[in-house]
Order: structure tokens, then C-alpha cells, then sequence
């Protein structure tokens, strides 16, 4: 569902009426430009994206998460006589 050579020759056509010949090459050296950039930034940020997953993903700094489930010796005490985990 994408744009077609069809509808792109369109699009040139009324913007070669609309802006003349002789604004038109500028007009598309710069869109070429902007289209540029924004896939630099696209892809600067899919690797940022993906060093992020890989770091949040690696096994080496992965910590075991302390226990949620507490004994029931300290489940009786009161909070301030319960030992704080490390």
C-alpha cells in the first residue's frame, strides 16, 4: 500500500507546473536533502533503540531480584524490628 511510479509522476508533474522550471531543481535538491536527514535520524535512533534492548537484554547484568515472600516469623513482627534486605 505504498506509493506507485504512477502517483510519484503525478506529483512531479503538477510540482514542475506549480513551481516552474526554474525554481523546480532547487525545490528537489532540497526535498532530497530532507529526505536524506530524516533517514539519517531514523536510523541513528533504530541503533540507539537496539543498543538499548541488547544492554536491557544481557545476561551478565542481570540480577537476581530479592525475595517478595516473606516468612511468617516476619510477617508477625512489627516493621521496625524486620531486617532491611541488602
Amino acid at each position: 500500500m505504498g506509493i506507485g511510479w504512477t502517483e510519484i509522476v503525478v506529483v512531479l508533474i503538477v510540482a514542475l507546473v506549480f513551481l516552474g522550471p526554474s525554481r523546480f531543481p532547487a525545490a528537489a535538491r532540497k526535498l532530497g536533502s530532507y529526505y536524506r536527514e530524516f533517514r539519517d535520524a531514523l536510523g541513528t535512533m533504530e541503533r540507539d533503540f537496539e543498543k538499548a534492548v541488547d544492554a536491557d537484554e544481557s545476561p551478565d547484568q542481570a540480577q537476581p531480584a530479592p525475595p517478595a515472600v516473606q516468612t511468617e516469623e516476619e510477617a508477625q513482627k512489627p516493621a521496625t524490628e524486620v531486617e532491611k534486605p541488602r
